[in-house]
């Protein structure tokens, strides 16, 4: 396993400083870092890639005896595209979608593409619904002008309510 990038986290974790028992922050994706005393610690990702760095490939398994890290944080960073399945591996991880062979991620591309096609079938400008400017909590007929544009008549114009 390889690393494909340096990706920062989008939260802050707390951990606890060894020495001064102030609460550390991440300082990146690899280093939590005390304010106090600057005493530095990895990350769980930091010591995954430290160790890959030092040692080269291995498996999951092999990382997380080596480095304390569950192996399912370490299928976490695979599945969120932090940490790579080089290309002559014996294993892989599997495509949620269609269950093959893929390095890193979720899906594969063949299953991506055809997941972003229905994302944005679903998300065609003709399906998305008009956001309310006042509420007058009567129904509405939905027409289409000459500019073929939508304009709402109310329903109470057609029946006397």
């Amino acid at each position: 396993m390889g690393g494909t990038g340096n990706n920062n986290s989008r939260f802050s974790m707390l951990v606890k400083c060894p020495k001064c028992n102030a609460e550390c922050h991440e300082e990146d994706s690899q280093t939590y870092e005390c304010p106090k005393c600057g005493h530095q610690e990895p990350t769980d990702y930091g010591k995954v890639r430290t160790f890959l760095d030092e040692n080269g490939n291995a498996t999951a398994m092999e990382i997380a005896r080596a480095t304390g890290v569950p192996i399912g944080k370490i299928h976490s960073f695979l599945r969120n595209g932090r940490l790579e399945i080089p290309e002559d591996s014996d294993t892989y991880i599997e495509c949620k979608r269609c269950g093959t062979d893929i390095r890193y991620g979720k899906y594969c591309p063949e299953c991506a593409n055809i997941l972003k096609k229905e994302l944005q079938d679903a998300f065609d400008l003709g399906t998305v619904g008009a956001v309310p400017k006042h509420n007058t909590g009567k129904m509405q007929f939905l027409n289409r002008d000459t500019r073929n544009q939508y304009t709402y008549d109310n329903i109470s114009s057609y029946y006397k309510l």
